[in-house]
């Protein structure tokens, strides 16, 4: 039967059968009929891979021969669809906060959100204000120390 594949994903398995009432089934042959450059593994077998595949429509034929010499064959499409389109991550730094020496720290709570996958890193950067210094920068949570007086953004 048709395939179809969204890339990353670049490999298909495709498995064919063969059928002779007065005999045996002696060869088979996979052949890319059309479509981009790929690797057929092993096209002398009924059950082969394809590797390599990029975005496209590809189709394959199925040779069979039989033991007496005759031959039919079937064709078959592979669809190998685009990746999807990576929505970027939205951050959520956490509400304003003000403090009062001689307090000089404060925690950050931040979050992150990703629609369409999970979020696999943190990192907090002083953008202005005066020395400080934040304690685990790659934390959705990180508490920032040694503040002195000024406005800070992080």
């Amino acid at each position: 039967p048709d395939q179809t594949i969204t890339l990353p994903t670049n490999t298909v398995t495709l498995t064919g059968s063969g059928n002779d009432p007065d005999g045996s089934i002696a060869a088979y042959l996979w052949t890319k009929i059309s479509g981009p450059a790929c690797t057929i593994t092993d096209p002398n077998s009924d059950v082969t891979t394809v590797t390599g595949m990029l975005q496209g429509t590809y189709r394959f034929e199925l040779r069979v021969t039989d033991n007496n010499g005759a031959y039919g064959r079937d064709t078959m499409q592979v669809t190998v669809n685009a990746a999807p389109t990576n929505i970027p991550p939205t951050a959520n730094a956490g509400p304003d906060q003000s403090i009062t020496l001689p307090t000089n720290s404060v925690t950050l709570n931040g979050s992150g959100n990703d629609p369409d996958g999970s979020i696999t890193a943190y990192l907090w950067i002083k953008i202005s204000g005066p020395a400080c210094t934040i304690t685990n920068p790659n934390s959705a949570s990180t508490s920032v120390t040694g503040m002195l007086q000024g406005t800070y953004r992080f």
